[in-house]
C-alpha cells in the first residue's frame, strides 16, 4: 500500500480533556503508546494479538506533527483487549530499525500474533488510525461451514467477496498455511476494498452460494480462490466470477523482522478481479489503481455513469484479453478536466494509455473500432510506440532575455549541442515558481551578452519534456553543458542570482569571465 493526504488538527481546547483521559486510562490499569527497546520489543509483541508500531525520529517533523493524534488514538484505543500502541525511537533504537528495514519517518507496522504484517499508510489522524485499528481487532476471515449457514448469515451479494475454498482432502498444516496468507493478504487489501468480505469454506455447495455460482472451474477436490464481484446485467458469470487453483504457499511469515511474504501473488489476482472490467478512475479509486499497478487504458467520457456504449463496449473486449497488463478505466472528462489536460488528452480525443510511476502518456488518435484500438494496445505492449508528448505552438517571436521553450523546441533549443543550456520548468501556479521569476530574469539580461548560454523556462502544465527529464515538481531547474552528448545537472542550490550563476559558471563547457560590468565579457570556447 502506499501513500495518503493528509489533513488533521486537534483544538487547543481539548488539550486538557486529553490530557485528563490519559490519565484516567493509566489509573484504570490500561496504557496509552507504550515506548520499546531492544530488550521489551519482542515480549512486548509477542505479548499481544495485534499491534501497532510506530518508528520515529525525534528530528522528523511529520513524526511531531501527528503526536497528538497517535496519543489521542492510543487514548481511545487503550480499553482494547489485547491490543498494543507502541513506539521506537529508530535513531536510538539502531538494531530494531535495521531489522525492520526502517527507510523513512514515521512508519508504522502492524503486527498480529507477534509478525509483522502490513504498513500502515493512512491518514494520520486520531479517526483513521482508530478506525484501522479496530477494523484490525475483527476477523479477516470469515469461516463458513455449509450452505445453509450462508443464508443464516445475510451475506450480502451487493458486495464483492474473496471466498478461498480448501477441501478437507488438505492435511493440516497446508490447511493452516493457506489459512495464514489469506489472513494476512485479507489485513491488507480491506485497506484499499473497505467494501470486500473474506471467506473460508471447506463445502463446495457453501463456495457456489458464497458467489462461485456453479463456475465450472471450481473443482471439488482442488483448493481455489474465487474472487466474485457483484451481479450485473452486463456481464455474465465468466466476467465477474474468477477462479484460481491456489497452489501450495511457501514457508511465509516464517521471519518476523520481515513484513513481506509470499502472499503478493495471491493480493494481485484479488486485486486484479475485485475491479470491474471497464471501471472508474477517480480520486477515490486512484490509490487502488496505483496499488495494482498497470499502466491505464483511459476513456474521458462526459457522464461516465452514462458512457457511450460503443466505447465501452471495444473497452470490454480488451479486458478480456489484456487486463493481466493493463487497467481499463473510464474518467470523468469535466471532473478531471485537469488531469485530461495534463495527459494531454484533449482537441476531441478521448483515449490514451497513462503509465502509472513513469508519468508518461500514449494518445489514441484513431478511429472507434476494436480492430484499431486493439491494434494501439498491442503496439504498446510491444513496445512499439513512443511517448505522447505535449506541446504548445513556438512563440512567434522569441527573443527575451529568457529564451521560451514548447514540447516542439525542447530538442533544437535545450539540446544544442553548441550552446550551455539552463532551463525551467514551471508552473503558472506554482508559488515557488513566481517567487523565482525575478531572480531568473536578472539571471538571463545579466548573460544575455555571453551568446554560448542560453536561460530558458517552459511551461509543463502544457509542455512534456522527454521522459528522463520530466519534471516531478516545480520549478525544475536542469543544466545541460554544451556537448555532443549532454548530460543534465539538476540545480539545487539556493535561487539567489549569485548562486545560480557561480554554477553555471562551473558546469559550463564554453568558460567565460562576467565583469563587474556587463558590456564586455570574454568567452572561451573549447573544442568540443
Amino acid at each position: 500500500m502506499r501513500l495518503s493526504r493528509i489533513s488533521r488538527a486537534v483544538a487547543f481546547c481539548l488539550l486538557p480533556l486529553l490530557f485528563a483521559a490519559a490519565v484516567l486510562a493509566a489509573k484504570s490499569g490500561a496504557s496509552a503508546s507504550v515506548s520499546l527497546n531492544e530488550k521489551t520489543f519482542d515480549k512486548q509483541i509477542n505479548a499481544h494479538r495485534i499491534a501497532l508500531v510506530k518508528f520515529i525520529a525525534p528530528w522528523c517533523g511529520h513524526c511531531k506533527r501527528m503526536k497528538e493524534d497517535w496519543d489521542a488514538a492510543a487514548v481511545d484505543l487503550s480499553g482494547q483487549k489485547d491490543l498494543l500502541v507502541a513506539e521506537v525511537d529508530a535513531t536510538v533504537e539502531t538494531k530494531l530499525r535495521d531489522r525492520f528495514e526502517i527507510r523513512g519517518f514515521p512508519t508504522i507496522k502492524l503486527f498480529v500474533n507477534g509478525k509483522p504484517v502490513a504498513d500502515y499508510n493512512g491518514e494520520r489522524t486520531k479517526d483513521a488510525l482508530v478506525n484501522f485499528v479496530r477494523r484490525q481487532m475483527t476477523p479477516p476471515v470469515v469461516v463458513v461451514n455449509s450452505s445453509a449457514q450462508v443464508s443464516a448469515l445475510s451475506v450480502d451479494k451487493e458486495r464483492a467477496r474473496v471466498v478461498a475454498y480448501l477441501p478437507e482432502t488438505l492435511s493440516a498444516t497446508e490447511r493452516a498455511a493457506r489459512l495464514t496468507q489469506l489472513e494476512q493478504a485479507a489485513r491488507t487489501l480491506r485497506e484499499l476494498f473497505p467494501d470486500l468480505m473474506f471467506y473460508q469454506t471447506s463445502d463446495v455447495e457453501a463456495a457456489h452460494a458464497l458467489g462461485a455460482d456453479a463456475h465450472p472451474a471450481l473443482a471439488k477436490d482442488t483448493a481455489a480462490i474465487v474472487v466474485a464481484r457483484p451481479h450485473t446485467e452486463s456481464e455474465s458469470v465468466q466476467e465477474r466470477v474468477h477462479i484460481k487453483a491456489w497452489d501450495a504457499p511457501g514457508a511465509a511469515g516464517t521471519r518476523q523482522d520481515k513484513t513481506e511474504d509470499t502472499t503478493e501473488p495471491l493480493q494481485q489476482f484479488i486485486r486484479l478481479h475485485a475491479v470491474p472490467l471497464v471501471g472508474e478512475i477517480s480520486q477515490a479509486t486512484a490509490e487502488l489503481y496505483q496499488d495494482i499497478g498497470n499502466p491505464l487504458f483511459i476513456m474521458f467520457d462526459d457522464a461516465p455513469h452514462k458512457p457511450e456504449q460503443k466505447g465501452v463496449s471495444i473497452m470490454k473486449q480488451m479486458a478480456k484479453k489484456y487486463r493481466s497488463r493493463i487497467s481499463f478505466v473510464l474518467a470523468d472528462a469535466e471532473k478531471l478536466a485537469r488531469f485530461r489536460e495534463y495527459i494531454g488528452c484533449t482537441d476531441g480525443r478521448r483515449f490514451a494509455i497513462h503509465v502509472l510511476g513513469e508519468d508518461s502518456n500514449f494518445i489514441y488518435d484513431g478511429a472507434t473500432d476494436e480492430a484499431s484500438i486493439e491494434k494501439f494496445i498491442s503496439d504498446y505492449l510491444d513496445g512499439k510506440l513512443q511517448p505522447t508528448l505535449r506541446s504548445e505552438e513556438p512563440p512567434t517571436e522569441n527573443t527575451g532575455p529568457v529564451q521560451v521553450v514548447v514540447g516542439k523546441t525542447w530538442n533544437q533549443i535545450v539540446m544544442d549541442p553548441e550552446k550551455d543550456v539552463f532551463v525551467e520548468q514551471y508552473a503558472p501556479w506554482c508559488g515557488h515558481c513566481r517567487n523565482l521569476e525575478p531572480a531568473y530574469e536578472e539571471l538571463a539580461r545579466k548573460l544575455a551578452p555571453v551568446k554560448t548560454v542560453v536561460i530558458a523556462k517552459m511551461d509543463a502544465t502544457k509542455n512534456d519534456a522527454p521522459g528522463e527529464y520530466k519534471a516531478r515538481g516545480f520549478p525544475t531547474l536542469l543544466f545541460f553543458p554544451a556537448g555532443s552528448t549532454k548530460k543534465s545537472i539538476r540545480y539545487e542550490g539556493d535561487r539567489s542570482v549569485a548562486d545560480m550563476l557561480s554554477f553555471i559558471q562551473k558546469h559550463a563547457t564554453h568558460k567565460f569571465t562576467l565583469p563587474s560590468s556587463a558590456d564586455s565579457i570574454e568567452t572561451e570556447k573549447d573544442e568540443l
